[in-house]
């Protein structure tokens, strides 16, 4: 996909914002720490929300212009640029795209509860949460992402670290 049209350049935009808003959340919790004020809580919470948002609005309407609602195309597609990449076909990424999908709005019910009851998430849970967004994001731009993202990933991990280093001394 090119973006030469207006709904290619939606769908492709649509999940760099929504990565752009899961690292900002990640930015805003490795600077300020575990969310202790509701104000804190509430940040971390719509940077979520809208990032998940973002990422419902591209499933959309990339099963509506690209793959017409069907699941076969999503998975030939999503096998064929796997192959081009890796020489293994396999399309079962689309299966942990769907799983993100569900891991990402339990996770919003997670922190909304905990958030409504004035709450600390759990750390673990957090961690496994991060782990997998983590895993699931550095997979996608390697293999969907343009190849400038590759090069921007290294950077953006010593950012990461710095930040995170910086807020534990």
């Amino acid at each position: 996909m090119n973006e030469s049209t207006p709904v290619e350049f939606l769908i492709q935009w649509s999940v760099r914002a929504s990565v752009m808003f899961v690292y900002v959340r990640l930015l805003y919790r490795l600077w300020r720490g575990t969310p202790a004020t509701p104000y804190q809580r509430s940040v971390e919470y719509h940077l979520w929300f809208t990032g998940f948002l973002l990422l419902v609005l591209h499933v959309l309407l990339s099963f509506h212009f690209v793959h017409h609602w069907m699941h076969s195309d999503a998975w030939n597609r999503t096998a064929t640029e796997t192959e081009n990449l890796i020489g293994v076909r396999s399309g079962n990424g689309v299966w942990a795209n769907y799983l993100m999908l569900v891991f990402w709005g339990m996770d919003l019910f997670r922190l909304n509860k905990a958030r409504k009851r004035g709450r600390i998430t759990n750390l673990s849970a957090d961690r496994v949460v991060a782990f997998f967004f983590g895993f699931m994001f550095i997979n996608a731009t390697v293999v969907f992402g343009p190849s400038g993202y590759r090069y921007l990933a290294f950077p953006a991990l010593i950012l990461l670290l710095s930040v995170w280093r910086l807020n534990r001394t």
